[in-house]
């Protein structure tokens, strides 16, 4: 609010001491105006501004007032209609104004003051609701539904930052068989529950599609369960744990200040699951942060491995601890697939946790094929 109340202050001493000038409002009409994103438009209009000795104001939703003290009409009617030229290029002179108005000082004070008021209550408006208030309304639209947009992401996104992210964090326990029946936990599995956040947030939205969107929306819930978890590093980092995270994110500086607040010696017993998704969209941004991972001292798993694409990755290859294999009930049919099986027949036994087990007929499959490492409510 500081621009407006700047503004207001100006005209307000102008005012108090009778002084001449003119005024010229330009509303760009800027519903997401970042002011730490390039603005090539008020930078033309600073130049033009600059040659009519004009004083530039910004607001803060990127409309923008020139003054001109104790100047006539003419430099802020030329003005107008260079800046007007400038802005739109393609429209017709009578077009070209149509958003840029003046005003005359004293005579248009009270109108002057009445839209620089305007401008002041809506950032005040926009305080009290704030980020996480505005993000919601959007959300909760009529017509906010179906796959993600670009535009529905970053309603999705503004709400994620501004988000007490803590509710939504889960833990689930892999656990490994020692003898038949005989259970011991390996590590603990963190995430944050996508499932509940859309049911609580944006119902009608369908997250999973299309998946480049769902994984930019992944990495956003990574950064901030990288924060929460930093923030409460002693209450964990004696542990055994795993993270899910995409590999945008291990690449990012967010994961730099992860490794600061862990030491060395806490490393190894920290896991990564970057999930099957980024190897078939970001294949050597993947490779990179699995070596990136490694090289830090910390395991790597490969998570989300369909039962239908084991026969297409020589899993093998990649230099990961561990491969969590889907076996869902709507999955675990496709691991009976010829092809399937000599692609499981392939990977190290001791490598492959079956994830998502929770019935009986995956867990016993998987006992018969020596494979010790489960995870899912059946066990659990």
């Amino acid at each position: 609010m500081i621009a407006e109340q700047d503004f207001i202050l100006r005209i307000r001493r102008m005012h108090r001491l009778n002084m001449p000038g003119v005024a010229v409002n330009i509303a760009r009409h800027m519903p997401d105006y970042d002011e730490g994103v390039s603005d090539p438009e008020a930078t033309d209009i600073r130049e033009i501004a600059g040659r009519s000795a004009g004083e530039i104001h910004m607001m803060s939703n990127g409309d923008i007032f020139v003054l001109f003290p104790a100047a006539g009409l003419a430099p802020a009617t030329a003005f107008r209609d260079q800046a007007g030229a400038r802005l739109h290029p393609d429209k017709t002179p009578d077009e070209q104004k149509a958003g840029i108005t003046i005003y005359r000082l004293p005579e248009d004070y009270a109108a002057l003051r009445e839209s620089a008021n305007a401008y002041i209550e809506q950032v005040r408006s926009a305080e009290v609701m704030g980020p996480l208030r505005q993000a919601e309304q959007a959300l909760q639209q009529e017509d906010v539904r179906g796959p993600l947009t670009a535009w529905s992401l970053s309603q999705v996104e503004r709400l994620l930052n501004s988000l007490d992210i803590k509710r939504y964090v889960r833990t689930q326990p892999v656990y490994a068989e020692r003898a038949r029946g005989v259970w011991e936990r390996s590590f603990i599995d963190f995430y944050v529950s996508i499932g509940d956040l859309q049911r609580e947030r944006f119902p009608r939205l369908v997250l999973e599609t299309p998946e480049r969107l769902f994984l930019d929306m992944c990495c956003t819930l990574d950064r901030r369960l990288f924060q929460e978890l930093s923030y409460q590093a002693d209450n964990w980092k004696d542990k055994n744990i795993s993270l899910n995270m995409a590999a945008e994110t291990v690449l990012s500086p967010m994961f730099a200040q992860f490794c600061h607040v862990l030491p060395d010696k806490a490393r190894p017993r920290v896991a990564f699951d970057i999930h099957r998704s980024d190897l078939f969209l970001n294949f050597t941004t993947t490779c990179n942060a699995m070596a990136v991972l490694k090289k830090e001292g910390f395991q790597v798993g490969v998570d989300g491995i369909l039962p239908a694409t084991l026969p297409y990755i020589n899993f093998n290859l990649f230099p990961a601890d561990y491969f969590k294999i889907d076996v869902a009930r709507d999955r675990f049919a496709d691991l009976r697939e010829p092809a399937a099986l000599r692609a499981l027949a392939a990977l190290d036994r001791g490598r492959i946790i079956f994830n998502r087990c929770d019935t009986e007929e995956a867990l016993r499959f998987g006992q018969d094929y020596g494979i010790s490492r489960y995870q899912g409510w059946l066990i659990d």
